[in-house]
């Protein structure tokens, strides 16, 4: 498989982008780890030892509705996992 070079470094733009993010505190900790993990394979670190941990991250907050999503579920769903979302933020 060819790599479009402008492609891997696009994507590796929005990793450096979403972890300053990350750092700066405009984007928050899973959202940034999720970004950081779906552009992982186009930047060609899938298997790098720095974003590992992000892809980690995103796997295991994966049933927690962030960002966008929330638009789709109910209320009271939302307020029932609010709990587990603020803990997994927090320790990150």
């Amino acid at each position: 498989m060819s790599w479009n070079q402008s492609e891997v470094i696009a994507a590796r733009q929005i990793i450096i982008g979403t972890a300053k993010g990350i750092l700066s505190g405009s984007v928050s900790p899973v959202e940034g780890a999720r970004a950081i993990a779906r552009s992982s394979f186009k930047a060609r670190l899938e298997d790098d030892p720095d974003i590992l941990p992000f892809v980690g991250i995103a796997s295991e907050t994966e049933s927690l509705p962030l960002g966008r999503e929330r638009a789709h579920w109910q209320a009271q769903a939302l307020a029932d996992l609010q709990g587990k979302i603020d803990k997994s933020q927090a320790r990150l």
